[in-house]
């Protein structure tokens, strides 16, 4: 839901934004809802790198891919766990033992 809604927002941000602000025809908009985070920077040659600016579609998307990794991964790891029944066969051998 996470993926499909940021697919959804970036698409709406590209077709329809540039028309209804009249800055840009249709299919020609900008992304307008962007976060700008500046929890540090560093500094090479004079220049400040490390300002980390996102819009919040591509937040949804990026959240939704991690989710749908760890979620895929625990699913994987579940059913590769062998479940091994346990009969009165197998506790009257390992009794004789």
């Amino acid at each position: 839901a996470l993926i499909l809604g940021g697919a959804i927002g970036n698409l709406i941000d590209k077709m329809f934004y540039g028309v209804l602000f009249d800055y840009a025809p249709l299919f020609y908009g900008k992304v307008v809802d962007f976060i700008d985070l500046r929890l540090f920077s560093i500094f090479v040659l004079n220049k400040s790198y490390g300002v980390y600016i996102f819009n919040f579609a591509d937040l949804a998307i990026t959240a939704g891919v991690i989710c749908f990794i760890i979620f895929l991964n625990k699913q994987t790891r579940e059913s590769q766990r062998v479940l091994i029944p346990v009969t009165d066969e197998l506790n009257s051998e390992q009794k004789k033992y």
